[in-house]
């Protein structure tokens, strides 16, 4: 069967099956006689197999008045082939809220359907954008799995234009909002693959909020060959749908920013160019892949209708090569300059300058003429600059986006491979040659030095990330000094533009950080210093609370590396006086609770009681984070080190019951982060550091139940052992709970396994080579001495 015979096949499936049964005979008798037949053998098998094609759950499904984890549901808002959409407001009492909670629907196959669901999930988790609606909270209840996303009030989008009646303008602006979020979402590959006005809703604001990626980058398994159900055939809108869509092609970037540009000729003509309603499926079909659509109307300007023309062209390769260009089109229409979908002639480059600049005399006018063939020149000369710049443009949007498939999807699958090292050094020089060759042509445009610098340092992560197996030092060191070198030919270029030195504090805080984990305490000071020092001009520059945030933050750096409480203080008091202005921001609370607790830090060291009032308020905010989203493993894993701080708190000043207490807390939360992803490395030594403070406090209150947590402790790490290289830290704390079990086996009388115990605190002991104070060396004395009457043994 041809592409576009079962193309025409699905949909019809998909109608009949969604058409009342008298109507049903109605709807195949318009069908070609060879597609007719496919999609009656296709009913056939369907109305036969029964409840076999449809999940569990079919039957029935949570309804209004029903409890979802903690959210009660009101009433029913929506529902589409992959789930249904309830109002809903929080039922724990924790706090009053109503939001928006999507569930699985029943006409699935119930593990495709989880399949789209989970996926659906993941995409919501990774954007973040004020005008993509933002997903709060997930899980499963009663057997259904369910998102919980935010409420937005608003009308679609061809609704609020129209009953508002607005101008030209005020719909290209929206529209504008539009191309942002998808920019993002593609920046973050995500594509969405159902952009329509039904799927933008618009709030009384004129906020713009773009909804509904349960179809989004959702392809075939390979070598399927045909749906199973009317729900999973449709993963698009027909009337938005771009040719390589309705002829079931693999989607890319290009067939969302085909549906952007029938989005926009319907805001502006106020219909839709396609109009695939009560059209037979082929016809619809041949519109779609092969007919121009309409002209804009006469009244709207020549511009708007090469744009909309080139978003729609049925060739991919000739539309714009991403949101973003799209986006900047809109931008230079608006601003009256030259758009790059019109051919740049002479004529029409001197037309644009004359409307941007109207004078007002015929003295001025009859000047303007005079000077009109010098100015049309130059801007043609401008028109070919802006082209070239937007070819770079465009070759770099695909460099990055090669690192971001690099680094945030094969780098941490192939880290947890055994011998996959050598691979991923490949694929990152990879990325690097292609990094390389863009920087020979990066010129003098501070914007595109600023993505070489921003991608140069997250390569350098991946380079040399601590965490897991890395491709060499010397490969971290070559990334950064790329960065640092397009840094200077930057500030040379644009020494006061605030998204320079907004650059430049990034760059010196993550040099910083990297001389911190190399130990070069003298280097990390210096870059961190100077990261403090940019930022404050910075602030003198452009005032606002956002270069505040990176004031405070390089401060935060400072006081980290220069180990410094004063630098700690004056980053906390910025966090404080900036969640006055926003009271709820999730990196203003984590950034506060992070200033409290390196705070307490210096307390807990000297035993003073400061330290329990800094690690409570940390431990307040971290629990109001946790609140907003009680999945969130970020959120669990902060509440359990404040958990920790204040069990080392209590313990600072005596109160050895409440020290227990809160270290016991800490183990619980920091076990079951580790119970949602068996897998993680770091939440495996995180737990075991835990319950070994935990077993420390009990030994040092002469408590039974610390043999058995020195027992546990004992478990994980040699848990840990197996599966990576222990930091210091850690190597530290395993040989001190090696040390205490062997002491405690030879009070027991059982000389032969204290012994044993010993020699692992020995060898552990003589592994670890960076002790951090006079409390350290005594305790590996301790364990040779120790050790010293196991001679023999």
């Amino acid at each position: 069967m041809r592409v576009e015979t079962w193309t025409a096949v699905r949909e019809a499936f998909a109608a009949a099956m969604d058409a009342p049964p008298g109507e049903r005979e109605a709807c195949l008798a318009r069908l070609p006689r060879d597609v007719r037949d496919e999609v009656e053998s296709l009913l056939d098998a369907h109305d036969t197999a029964g409840g076999f094609l449809e999940s569990p759950d079919s039957a029935g499904g949570p309804s209004s008045g029903s409890v979802i984890g903690a959210y009660r549901l009101l009433d029913k808002i929506g529902q589409g082939g992959m789930g249904v959409v309830f109002r809903a407001e929080r039922s724990d009492g924790e706090f009053r809220r109503e939001v928006a909670i999507k569930l699985i629907a029943g006409r699935h196959f119930a593990a495709e359907a989880e399949r789209r669901f989970i996926f659906e999930r993941q995409i919501l988790a990774r954007l973040d954008h004020p005008h993509i609606v933002r997903m709060l909270d997930a899980g499963i209840a009663e057997g259904h799995r369910y998102l919980v996303m935010e409420l937005v009030a608003g009308e679609p989008l061809a609704a609020y234009c129209e009953a508002r009646d607005l101008p030209t303008s005020a719909r290209l602006c929206l529209f504008r909002d539009i191309c942002d979020a998808i920019c993002h979402a593609h920046q973050n590959l995500v594509i969405h693959r159902d952009i329509k006005p039904g799927n933008i809703l618009v709030t009384a604001e004129g906020e713009v909020k773009v909804l509904d990626f349960g179809v989004a980058q959702l392809a075939m398994p390979e070598g399927a060959t045909a749906p199973m159900t009317g729900a999973l055939v449709r993963a698009m809108t027909l009337a938005y749908a771009s040719p390589e869509q309705a002829r079931g092609e693999p989607v890319t970037v290009a067939s969302d920013i085909y549906s952007l540009g029938v989005v926009l000729y319907e805001l502006l003509a106020g219909r839709n160019p396609q109009s695939p309603a009560n059209l037979p499926l082929d016809t619809a079909l041949q519109r779609i892949c092969r007919e121009e659509a309409p002209r804009l109307p006469r009244l709207l300007p020549d511009d708007l209708d090469a744009m909309v023309r080139k978003a729609m062209a049925k060739d991919p390769r000739a539309r714009y090569g991403s949101a973003s260009e799209f986006l900047a089109d809109i931008d230079r229409y608006l601003s009256g300059r030259p758009v790059l979908a019109q051919r740049p002639t002479l004529r029409y480059a001197a037309w644009k300058f004359v409307c941007r600049n109207r004078w007002p005399s015929a003295v001025s006018a009859a000047l303007a003429l005079s000077l009109l063939a010098g100015m049309a020149a130059f801007l043609w000369q401008h028109q070919v600059a802006e082209r070239e710049r937007a070819l770079a443009q465009s070759r770099f949007s695909q460099a990055r986006r090669l690192i971001y498939t690099v680094i945030f999807d094969i780098q941490p699958k192939l880290e947890t491979l055994p011998g996959a090292t050598a691979l991923r050094a490949t694929m990152v020089n990879s990325t690097l040659g292609y990094l390389q060759e863009m920087e020979k042509n990066a010129g003098s445009d501070p914007a595109f030095l600023r993505e070489l610098i921003n991608s140069y340092v997250e390569l350098a992560r991946v380079q040399g990330d601590m965490s897991g197996a890395n491709v060499g030092n010397a490969a971290v060191a070559n990334s950064l000094a790329s960065a640092t070198t397009l840094l200077r030919r930057l500030l040379a270029l644009d020494p006061r533009g605030p998204k320079s030195l907004a650059t430049a504090v990034y760059v010196y805080r993550y040099m910083s950080s990297q001389r911190l984990q190399k130990g070069l305490q003298a280097e990390a000071k210096d870059f961190a210093g100077m990261g403090v020092d940019t930022a404050r001009q910075l602030v003198r520059v452009q005032p606002g609370d956002e270069n505040q945030l990176t004031l405070a933050n390089a401060l935060f750096a400072a006081a980290g590396a220069g180990h410094s409480l004063d630098s700690f203080q004056q980053a906390l008091a910025i966090y404080q006086a900036l969640l006055d202005h926003k009271p709820g921001d999730p990196t203003l609370l984590r950034d506060a609770a992070l200033a409290h607790k390196n705070i307490a830090g210096f307390y807990i060291e000297q035993h003073r009681a400061e330290g329990l009032d800094e690690a409570g308020k940390a431990l307040e905010l971290d629990r109001r984070l946790l609140a907003m989203n009680a999945s969130d493993p970020r959120a669990m894993l902060d509440v359990a080190i404040d958990l920790g701080q204040m069990s080392s708190s209590y313990q600072a000043v005596g109160d050895a019951g409440r020290a227990i207490s809160f270290a016991e807390q800490s183990v619980n939360l920091r076990q079951k982060i580790l119970d949602a992803n068996p897998d993680d490395v770091r939440a495996l030594d995180r737990l075991a550091w835990a319950q070994s403070m935990l077993a420390f406090y009990q030994a040092e209150a002469g408590l039974e139940g610390a043999r058995k947590d020195l027992m546990q402790s004992d478990s994980l790490y040699r848990r840990l052992r197996s599966r990576t290289n222990l930091p210091n830290p850690s190597i530290a704390s395993f040989a001190h709970v090696e040390l205490l079990l062997g002491e405690w086996e030879k009070r027991q009388g059982q000389i032969g396994p204290g012994c044993a115990y010993l020699r692992e605190s020995l060898g552990l002991y003589r592994q670890w080579k960076e002790f951090e104070g006079s409390s350290d060396i005594a305790l590996r004395e301790t364990a040779f001495r120790e050790g010293a009457s196991c001679e023999g043994r």
